[in-house]
This record gives structure tokens, C-alpha cells and sequence, in this order.
């Protein structure tokens, strides 16, 4: 599911693929090539960013960050 008003989003960044979490609605920092980029909420992601999912769990958040970074490495994901 796919929603801002969810507090954990889970992004993956166009500029290096890194896929994290995050609870910021306003930017989003890649960790991996510290780029920054704003989130526009009427098209609910930025430019060179992509929502994944979206969650209220707090352990949910790291589960499905861990799952998609497995899928993308077996070749099994793509966006």
C-alpha cells in the first residue's frame, strides 16, 4: 500500500537505486549518494524518487526494506 498519510514510507532513489525508510513527508536524503530530494505531496513522490510502500508498523518498515533489497539483488524486482 502505497500512502503518505501512512508514518513509514519506504523509498528507492532514482540517482543511486538505494532503497531505505523514512517518516519525513517534506525531503528525502539517500543514505547511499546523499542526494536530497523534495517530496511533492500532490503527486505524493519527487522527481528521481519512487514510494514503494507505505506502512504504520514500526517493524514492519525494516522487514519489507530487507525484502526488496533482497528481490532487487536476485534480479526478481524492478521499478
Amino acid at each position: 500500500m502505497i500512502d503518505l498519510c501512512m508514518k513509514f514510507q519506504i523509498y528507492q532513489c532514482n540517482n543511486c537505486g538505494n532503497i531505505q525508510a523514512s517518516t519525513s513527508k517534506k525531503t528525502f536524503k539517500c543514505f547511499n549518494c546523499a542526494k536530497s530530494i523534495k517530496i511533492l505531496i500532490k503527486n505524493k513522490s519527487g522527481s528521481n524518487l519512487k514510494i514503494l510502500f507505505s506502512t504504520n508498523d514500526s517493524s514492519e518498515a525494516p522487514f519489507m526494506v530487507r525484502e526488496l533489497k533482497r528481490l532487487k539483488y536476485e534480479g526478481k524486482f524492478f521499478v
